[in-house]
């Protein structure tokens, strides 16, 4: 798995930073999209990065994985690009 950090990530539910781990698609028997494992999750407030805990959090980061996902995929094809 490679490691993660998106410093900023604008979705429908808010603006997220973001830490964990990512098989891409084909590696290590992961299923077609990757698999995607998140260590640490903020969410912008009015004041400033505020620590979600994952936990009570599930239902938000599976809303979530798609985007995450689709975040990563095009950073990992714009560097193959270069």
């Amino acid at each position: 798995m490679a490691t993660f950090t998106i410093s900023r990530l604008d979705t429908a539910q808010g603006t997220f930073r973001l830490m964990g781990k990512w098989t891409r698609p084909g590696e290590y028997h992961a299923r077609t999209s990757g698999e995607l494992t998140i260590h640490s999750l903020d969410i912008m407030g009015t004041d400033g990065w505020v620590a979600l805990k994952q936990q009570s959090n599930t239902e938000l980061i599976d809303k979530l994985r798609d985007e995450i996902l689709l975040h990563l995929q095009s950073k990992q094809s714009e560097a193959s690009q270069k």
